[in-house]
């Protein structure tokens, strides 16, 4: 998503990832999401975690259903 002052990265599983760095936000049953600011530094490797640990989630989900 893309608001005026940020963008959220969004993770439909990100409850259930690794999360050591804390980066993840929000409330939800299984949605999380980094908030990316304008001239905010950025931890690039905790973030990579984040979309290596998702993408390997959502591949062992998919491989469950076929």
């Amino acid at each position: 998503n893309i608001f005026t002052s940020h963008v959220n990265v969004g993770f439909f599983y990100g409850a259930d990832l690794p999360d050591r760095e804390g980066l993840l936000e929000g409330t939800g049953k299984h949605g999380r999401h980094i908030k990316l600011r304008p001239h905010s530094k950025f931890n690039d490797n905790a973030i990579e975690a984040l979309i290596v640990a998702s993408y390997t989630d959502i591949h062992k989900r998919l491989n469950r259903m076929t």
